[in-house]
This record gives C-alpha cells, structure tokens and sequence, in this order.
C-alpha cells in the first residue's frame, strides 16, 4: 500500500482498519528524527528487579517506535522486556502529504496498565506462539465471568490513563499494557 493511500484510510476511516504498530518510521522517513526529542529519562538507568532484563543493544540503547492509526484502534495488553517511555506527540509534520506540507495531530490514547505479577490472570498465549507476551483476554471490555481472577485480582491493581497531546508515560519492563485510540493517533515509544 502507498503511504499516501495509508494516510488517507487513517483519515477517512476506512474499513478494514490499518494500523502501523511499532514501525520504525524514523528509519523509512529520517528527517523525521530531526523533529523528535529523546526524553532525558531514556538515559536514565532506573534500577530494575527484573533479572531478565537487558537494555537493546543498538548502538544508542534506544528503540523508538511510531504508532499511527483510526480512532478505536486497540494494541491488545501485551508484555515488553525494556523500560517504555509512551509519548503522544502534538505535531505530524512531513508524514501527511508528499508535498511535505505540515499538519498537526490531535490525538488521545487510553494506556490500561497492569503489574507484571499477574501472568496466570491475564491468559498470555501459549508459550510456543510468537505472541506469547500477549493477553488472550480484551482488558477494555472482559469476559468477566470467562475470566473471574481477573476481576477478583488484576483490576485491583490496574489503572488506565488517557494521554493527551504532548503527554508521556514512563513504566517499566514486563508491565502488562494495552493501548486503545480515542482519536487518530501518532505516538512514538521510547524503549530502553
């Protein structure tokens, strides 16, 4: 598909759903990373009890991602190994339109988190599967009589935020995250 066409499916709507999920976007369009600021915090070494975890080992020990989609669009609740800095960024310049014409996104995220110990409650896919890290269950809307420890245990201790443009989210490895879109979106994560 042709970024202009994706582009334009993103703002029209337009079924079926696309959605570019953790895309190295910044290495397809690289003057884009002239336009984005590494939080401080990426260069922070948090102490972590994790003694599985392992910063990425690229030359700058920081994966960005970008994730742009349609209002409704869900990332289901997942496990990363790195620490995760979530931004939703107020600008979308150069990525709009081939003549290179600025716009600006307006978008709003709700991030549901949930701490790591609760493996067994939220059903991750079988161990085998390439999506092991994954949750079988949807957090946003739960069977919850399918799934009674997760409302007896996890939705204790979770918490959901919506992020607003220019907002970041800092937390750490393992935690159980699902992101869904209230709005189009552009959001870059920071993993380190």
């Amino acid at each position: 598909m042709k970024w202009e066409d994706f582009l334009e499916r993103i703002e029209n709507g337009s079924e079926p759903t696309v959605y570019l999920a953790q895309h190295s976007l910044l290495s397809q369009f690289p003057r884009l990373r002239d336009d984005i600021v590494i939080p401080d915090i990426v260069y922070y070494s948090p102490p972590c009890d994790d003694i599985a975890y392992s910063p990425p080992t690229n030359e700058d020990g920081v994966v960005l991602n970008a994730w742009l989609g349609p209002e409704g669009t869900v990332s289901p609740a997942h496990q990363d190994p790195y620490f995760n800095c979530y931004g939703m960024l107020v600008w979308f310049s150069q990525i709009c339109s081939a003549n290179k014409s600025s716009a600006q996104v307006v978008g709003r995220k709700t991030v549901w988190l949930a701490p790591p110990e609760f493996k067994a409650e939220m059903h991750p896919l079988p161990s085998h599967s390439a999506l092991s890290n994954t949750s079988s269950l949807d957090v946003f809307n739960p069977d919850l009589d399918k799934y009674p420890m997760f409302q007896s245990k996890v939705l204790k201790e979770s918490m959901a935020v919506t992020l607003q443009p220019g907002d970041l989210l800092y937390f750490p490895p393992r935690w159980w995250h699902a992101m869904r879109s209230q709005d189009k979106s552009f959001s870059i994560s920071f993993w380190f």
